[in-house]
């Protein structure tokens, strides 16, 4: 128990006096005993009553004879007591207990009351301090908020933005791609000038390597404040030794991204000759690739204030790259088969002109004839030819002895060695006839595959003599019967 409040001759007392409400020896006082228990509790000698006997000796030197102990009580229980002490024995009785019981009730109601009242201030005081605390994280939190709505409409609108350039990106994209490309001149003015307007930049133009990759020539210059290209700019040149950066950057094979020119390390060796005279701050190039190999470089250039290049414009540019790609394999592609039509043009005027017998085969036989060849052996269309080896239009046995599916065999074999191979034949017309030519046989590739062309003038047996000639055509008919002669014994 702990001292509150005093009054009167105390002299120290209650600094030792060391009194508790638990059932012990210095428990069993009147103030243990009234807290304890609830009820009042006093003694009427001091002197005499053993419960006293802790406090006794203290008691009496300060002339204390007598003491009651009353219980402060609040909603049932005690939460303190009051202590009172005289200097006569038997000072409290029936009377004065009831009064100081009163007296006692009235200070417990006041101290509840100020407790009461201290703990409403208390509570008060806390409501206002968590009213401002609540007010403070009220108003930081809408601050917050505040912040994150406009942050979150900045995104929105950056997002709506990005999407509306993709879908633009998108739009150029597949009107390129449906574009005829075959001229590539037009193709790379649409390409630049359809790139500089979409990415609002002033210059956009394509540059080829030359001598292998030592130089870069401007092919075409868009100027998108003139709308049209720069004629006088086309051909310029940069050279390895102009910018060495530069080219090693283009090797990479990597868009070359300088959104500040004077800092990106690739553009050190343009600034003076190319970047200052231009007023370019920013450029966004793009190597240009066939078959692998950087061909070109499509360039944009930007001038003013330098520029921050987007990732979605880093693709866009990519893309248009490789439709430059295209365009280069596309206008290839067109000018190998116009000179492909001017080739076969040639060769079939060649073919079906020349007053020389000539026939096409491969492995499976015969797929071409001009008419001198169809004349000579007495057919009035390709179509009674077509599929036949041309040992099935020979005689069977050729001049030698040997048959004509092998001989024919040997001089293919001969051909593709040496390239071409040259030999008398007989030939058979359609009607039986024996016609003695001589073959000039060449190999030729066409379409992938490998092909002979036979070239065919009669021998000059066919303007000999008629009786030397009729003695080679006998010469030829023994060699066949005696050729013959094993077989016919076989059968």
């Amino acid at each position: 128990m702990r001292p509150v409040a005093h009054a009167g001759y105390e002299d120290g007392y209650l600094e030792g006096v060391n009194i508790t409400w638990a059932d012990t020896e210095r428990g069993h006082g009147p103030m243990g005993t009234a807290i304890r228990t609830s009820t009042t509790s006093w003694n009427s000698d001091i002197l005499t009553d053993p419960n006293m006997a802790p406090w006794r000796a203290e008691a009496v030197k300060r002339g204390y004879a007598s003491s009651i102990a009353l219980p402060l009580m609040s909603q049932g229980e005690a939460f303190g007591a009051l202590a009172l002490y005289a200097e006569d024995c038997d000072a409290f009785s029936g009377g004065t207990i009831d009064q100081y019981t009163d007296l006692a009730n009235n200070l417990a109601y006041g101290v509840a009351a100020l407790r009461t009242l201290e703990e409403r201030k208390r509570a008060e005081s806390e409501v206002r301090q968590l009213n401002a605390s609540l007010e403070k994280r009220v108003v930081e939190r809408t601050i917050e908020l505040v912040r994150s709505n406009d942050q979150l409409k900045r995104a929105e609108e950056q997002l709506r933005k990005r999407g509306e350039q993709v879908q633009k990106h998108r739009d150029v994209l597949l009107e390129l791609a449906r574009s005829d490309k075959s001229d590539l001149a037009k193709a790379l003015q649409t390409i630049c000038s359809l790139s500089a307007a979409t990415l609002e930049v002033a210059r956009v133009s394509y540059w080829s390597l030359r001598q292998n990759g030592a130089v870069i020539a401007c092919e075409v210059l868009y100027l998108r404040d003139a709308e049209g290209c720069d004629e006088q700019f086309k051909g310029t040149q940069l050279g390895f030794s102009d910018c060495p950066a530069y080219f090693e950057a283009l090797a990479s094979k990597q868009p070359i991204v300088a959104d500040r020119v004077w800092r990106h390390p690739a553009m050190s060796g343009l600034a003076e000759n190319y970047l200052k005279p231009f007023g370019i701050s920013s450029m966004l190039d793009a190597p240009v690739w066939v078959c692998g190999e950087v061909v070109g470089v499509l360039c944009h250039e930007h001038t003013g204030p330098a520029r921050d290049w987007s990732a979605e414009e880093i693709d866009f540019v990519s893309a248009l790259a490789s439709m430059v790609s295209l365009a280069l394999e596309e206008s290839s592609r067109r000018r190998s088969e116009h000179l492909l039509r001017e080739s076969e043009e040639k060769f079939r005027a060649l073919f079906e002109g020349t007053s020389q017998a000539v026939v096409l085969h491969d492995e499976n036989g015969i797929f071409e004839a001009n008419l001198s060849w169809l004349q000579l052996l007495g057919y009035s269309s390709l179509e009674d030819v077509i599929g036949k080896h041309p040992a099935e239009v020979s005689a069977a046995i050729q001049p030698g002895g040997e048959r004509a599916e092998v001989l024919a065999a040997k001089h293919i074999a001969d051909a593709r060695t040496k390239g071409s191979a040259r030999f008398e034949w007989i030939v058979m017309h359609r009607d039986g006839t024996e016609i003695p030519i001589e073959v000039f046989l060449t190999p030729i590739q066409l379409g992938g595959r490998q092909l002979f062309k036979p070239s065919a003038t009669t021998s000059q047996c066919a303007s000999a003599p008629k009786r030397s000639c009729a003695g080679a055509r006998r010469g030829c008919a023994r060699v066949r019967r005696a050729s013959a002669r094993p077989f016919a014994a076989a059968r």
